[in-house]
């Protein structure tokens, strides 16, 4: 005898249970007395199908009503078993792809000297001279990433070295506390030295240095140290915001 599924009950069983009750065939083992919890796993074809539910239960003519009811347990069992895995697993390749730098503020070699202060970062001719002069002797260097040498260095590595290096100022190491510094500038007023900041990706920023002319030096992930113009199509697309560190 069919019954119908009560309102607001939902059936979690598979093709197979649904065929063994248009059959008159419980699949569900009946607990005498009336209502019993009953909990099971079943694997067909390749698919996951949960049976959890309450369900009353008659033990003289063995007639169970199947129509199962989803319960907070299933909902929780479903998410630790598909959701929480694909998300850890997400977050965990967003924190290997995230930026070309260390997302934390890692230890500076104390090889980098820091130059004398007293240079005017105002003069960018002054300042463009130097980073000229400064990206002819990184230009061969590769893309590595926490890399801090010409053997190997990452973008915000790079410019952490430029500015101490050349001009005597202590950036921190990552793209993410670098962007926290100084003033915004808009990007029709930028000059040699500003930094320049890019979102390539959800979780993935980019910094360069600017020279002039929408000119920028920085470190590809590709080409290692080079210059790029802030009018190519995909840095313009990217670009996010322009800092200046001093005032």
């Amino acid at each position: 005898m069919d019954k119908a599924q009560p309102a607001g009950q939902v059936l979690l069983t598979s093709p197979r249970i649904r065929d063994r009750q248009s059959q008159g065939r419980p699949e569900l083992p009946c607990v005498p007395g009336g209502a019993g919890t009953f909990s099971r796993k079943l694997r067909e074809k390749n698919d996951l199908y949960l049976v959890l539910s309450t369900f009353p239960c008659n033990y003289q003519d063995q007639e169970c009503q199947l129509p199962l009811q989803p319960t907070v347990n299933a909902i929780l069992y479903l998410m630790m078993k598909y959701v929480f895995p694909s998300i850890l697993l997400f977050m965990v390749l967003a924190l290997t792809l995230s930026g070309c730098a260390p997302l934390w503020d890692s230890p500076r070699p104390a090889a980098i000297p820091l130059a004398a202060s007293g240079i005017n970062l105002s003069d960018t001719r002054m300042v463009k001279s130097i980073l000229y002069s400064h990206y002819n002797e990184w230009k061969s260097a590769k893309y590595r990433k926490g890399g801090m040498s010409i053997q190997g260095i990452d973008c915000s590595g790079f410019v952490h070295l430029t500015y101490r290096s050349k001009f005597g100022i202590d950036l921190p190491r990552s793209t993410d506390l670098q962007v926290k510094l100084g003033k915004k500038v808009v990007r029709s007023s930028l000059q040699a030295g500003d930094l320049v900041f890019f979102k390539t990706g959800f979780f993935q920023k980019h910094v360069g240095i600017f020279l002039e002319n929408q000119k920028f030096m920085h470190v590809s992930t590709r080409n290692g140290v080079m210059i790029s113009s802030l009018d190519e199509h995909y840095w313009s697309r990217k670009y996010w915001m322009a800092k200046r560190v001093y005032l």
